[in-house]
């Protein structure tokens, strides 16, 4: 386990796990992404947003369905990441993701990693 961070922590479907690319962990979404995530998913963002973060992960590769609301949450988390100087991190966004980041424009405004 990485230093600080001693277990997973469950908000509903939204996920705090280690992660080697963020100390304070990332945040992992698995099944869908939809309006019923949005507590949980600012939940699990306020956990690891601390002091000494310098970027926010959030791995989408455990998503199944994304839909505009999912992409409204994202886009607003970018938002707020950049205006607390942080680096918002999107790691495994799978087709359903990337093809409504496609619909709606805004592919090239999210940090994408494979």
């Amino acid at each position: 386990m990485w230093e600080g961070f001693a277990r997973m922590t469950t908000f509903g479907s939204v996920l705090v796990e280690p992660s080697p690319l963020a100390p304070a962990g990332a945040v992992r979404v698995v099944g869908d992404f939809d309006i019923e995530l949005r507590e949980p998913f600012i939940d699990a963002l306020d956990a690891i947003t601390t002091k000494e973060a310098q970027r926010v992960v959030v791995d989408l590769s455990g998503v199944v369905h994304f839909d505009e609301n999912g992409l409204a949450r994202l886009l607003a988390t970018r938002a707020e990441t950049a205006r607390e100087g942080l680096e918002l991190v999107i790691v495994g966004a799978p087709p359903c993701v990337r093809a409504r980041m496609d619909i709606g424009g805004v592919t090239h405004v999210f940090n994408l990693v494979d």
